[in-house]
C-alpha cells in the first residue's frame, strides 16, 4: 500500500464506507435512517437484497456525476464514468476528488481545486495565488451553483481547503 496526499479547495462530502457529509443524511424524526433522498437518488436500502448481493443501483457519486452530466445542454446519450465526469469539470469547473483507504470505496471531495503529491514527494503551494486564483475563478460560486442543482448542502457551512490522503494498493 502507498499513501499520497491531497490538498483540495471545496466540501468533504463524505462517504467511503462512511456517512456522507451532507445535512440531508443526519437523522431526524423525518428521516430516521438518515437516507439521501433526492430527485436524482433514492438511497434506499432494497431489502429483498440479501448480504453480498450487489444492488441493481449506481452508488451516490455515480449518481451525482451522473445528475450533473444530465443537465448539461446537448450532452451526448451513452456516456459513463470518466466520460461524464470530464465533461461535468469542464462544463461546471467541479469534480469529486477520492480520498481515504483504498480497502473501503473512496469518500469524496466535491472540489474546485486539487493539487496531490506522491509518497515521498513535496510541492510547493503559493497559497497567495491559490487564493487568489479562487476568488477570480469564483470557485466558491461554482461550487455554490453545483450544491443546489442537486439539492444538497454539505454539513460544512462554506468551502475551504483540505487535506487529505488516499491509500492506494
Amino acid at each position: 500500500m502507498e499513501a499520497h496526499g491531497i490538498i483540495a479547495y471545496g466540501y468533504d462530502l463524505g462517504g467511503g464506507g462512511g456517512t456522507l457529509l451532507l445535512r440531508e443524511t443526519q437523522e431526524s424524526s423525518e428521516n430516521p435512517y438518515g437516507e439521501l433522498r433526492t430527485p436524482w437518488y433514492d438511497g434506499t436500502v432494497d431489502l429483498d437484497d440479501e448480504p453480498g448481493d450487489t444492488p441493481n443501483r449506481p452508488d451516490v457519486f455515480e449518481a451525482l456525476i451522473g445528475a450533473l452530466y444530465a443537465a448539461i445542454p446537448g450532452a451526448p446519450d451513452g456516456a459513463w464514468g470518466s466520460d461524464q465526469e470530464k465533461a461535468v469539470r469542464g462544463y461546471f469547473g467541479v469534480w469529486l476528488v477520492d480520498h481515504g483507504d483504498c480497502s473501503n470505496d473512496y469518500a469524496k471531495i466535491l472540489a474546485a481545486y486539487d493539487e496531490s503529491v506522491e509518497y515521498g514527494s513535496t510541492c510547493v503551494l503559493e497559497l497567495g495565488t491559490l487564493q487568489d486564483r479562487a476568488v477570480a475563478q469564483d470557485w466558491d460560486g461554482k461550487l455554490a451553483a453545483v450544491l443546489r442543482r442537486l439539492g444538497i448542502t454539505p454539513v460544512a457551512e462554506r468551502p475551504g481547503w483540505l487535506l487529505a490522503s488516499q491509500e492506494r494498493p
